[in-house]
């Protein structure tokens, strides 16, 4: 009776321990290494700003990478989840000619729409600076610079992870931080004060650097992958298909930007700096958790793709639950410590951010909720389903805006934190219904 019990236990493991798993659980290891050394990177580096910086500055700062991050989005067009999806797929079948492609394609795309929106931000710089209240000390050409790097090097590394380079994938994720944070602390050594135009430098100085690596990196992979001649018809195809998911996934990626920011963006906007301090303060704690979250989406979206363009959807079915069970027994005892030291983490950047725990409370709640249903719109992207997180994405981003508009003024960081869990809550509810009845009834 016994050995009948062992040897269905570990028939239970052998079946739950599937390859898909197992090359799932190497991967996000490999990620999640590069990302806990990132996140403590990030974590020092807010530190170095918020002890060197007033508290009013560091919100102004803070409400400044929320505008950085919304306009690079718009200049990144969608492609993100389009180019992860399109280079693993022609990587299953080794087409390196079409990834080459499909890099051309995007590079040109970037540029115009860069040279577009930068055309706008030079010609209004002064009405856009008024509008959203920025200081005049501040020079606008960081502004100007920030997104379009930021852009760049997006779409750079979202190839290695199409191309699941794993480890490049992770190093070059992390990278902008300790180089930012090498170079805040040189300024220090140097000079002993710390502004935020000396941030905003160091920043597009680690950018750069970056970028310059990406670039070089992903020239020498798929050089080294694609000896093939590209015919007219194919690079056709490759363009139309391309193209086709980008006005989806655009709306997609530019919905996500607002769930991401909106809560930073409309503090800077409708309360002080003050407030938008404590709130940037609790979501770069909130990441010492959602770089795992990010660890394991990295990991699984191209696999995804993968399993969904092969039609293998009982097998993504049980990936996707597998993988939850996973996140779920990783990330929710990481929550409930990050809640019982949040006191002693927040005094890390000083007496005056203990009042972002109650910011941090809810913030938490909201992971907590998104970790329980799954990557709801990781495979939504994937599959052909990225319409449908679209929709989502802008209902939930709607309601997250509303809600900020009346919670902001009466409740400050708090009133953001609420209306990003609630936002949260609903994009979830909404993502876990679509799979069930558009991608695993498919099977």
């Amino acid at each position: 009776m016994t050995s009948n019990v062992d040897k269905g236990k570990a028939n239970w493991l052998s079946n739950f321990f599937s390859r898909d798993i197992k090359t799932l659980i190497s991967a996000t290891m490999v990620i999640l290494l590069f990302k806990v050394i990132g996140a403590v990177c990030g974590f020092l580096l807010s530190i170095l700003i918020t002890r060197h910086l007033a508290v009013g500055e560091v919100g102004t700062y803070f409400f400044i990478l929320s505008i950085v991050a919304i306009i690079a989005s718009l200049t990144r067009c969608g492609v993100d989840n389009a180019i992860t999806r399109e280079v693993a797929r022609y990587a299953k079948i080794n087409k390196f000619d079409s990834i080459r492609c499909v890099y051309s394609c995007v590079i040109k795309l970037i540029g115009i729409v860069s040279v577009l929106v930068g055309g706008c931000l030079l010609v209004f710089n002064k009405p856009f600076i008024t509008l959203l209240n920025i200081s005049q000390n501040i020079n606008f050409y960081y502004l100007m610079f920030l997104p379009f790097l930021t852009a760049l090097l997006a779409i750079h590394i979202q190839f290695f992870q199409g191309l699941r380079k794993t480890s490049t994938y992770a190093v070059l994720n992390l990278l902008v931080r300790p180089i930012q944070l090498i170079l805040l602390l040189l300024f220090v050594f140097i000079s002993s004060v710390l502004t935020i135009q000396l941030v905003l430098f160091s920043q597009i100085l680690a950018l750069s650097i970056t970028l310059l690596l990406a670039f070089f990196g992903l020239q020498h992979v798929i050089s080294q992958k694609d000896n093939s001649v590209t015919e007219n018809g194919n690079t056709t195809k490759v363009k139309t298909d391309l193209y086709s998911l980008l006005p989806s996934m655009w709306f997609a990626s530019l919905f996500v930007i607002v769930m991401e920011q909106a809560g930073q963006f409309l503090v800077g906007v409708l309360s002080s700096p003050q407030e938008s301090a404590l709130y940037g303060v609790a979501v770069r704690i909130a990441v010492i958790v959602s770089f795992v979250v990010m660890a394991f989406n990295n990991a699984i979206s191209p696999i995804y793709a993968q399993l969904y363009a092969e039609g293998k959807i009982s097998v993504l079915r049980n990936l996707y639950i597998k993988e939850t069970l996973i996140r779920i027994m990783i990330i929710i005892p990481m929550l409930f410590l990050v809640l019982y030291f949040a006191r002693d983490i927040l005094l890390f950047f000083g007496e005056e951010y203990l009042a972002a725990e109650t910011v941090l409370l809810w913030l938490v709640i909201g992971k907590m909720i998104n970790t329980i249903v799954g990557p709801t719109g990781t495979l939504l992207m994937m599959s052909e389903q990225h319409s449908a997180q679209r929709n989502n994405l802008l209902l939930s981003a709607v309601i997250l805006i509303v809600a900020c508009f009346y919670l902001v003024p009466l409740s400050g960081a708090i009133g953001a934190a609420q209306a990003v869990c609630f936002s949260v809550i609903l994009n979830n509810i909404f993502g876990l219904y679509q799979i069930t009845q558009s991608v695993f009834r498919k099977s």
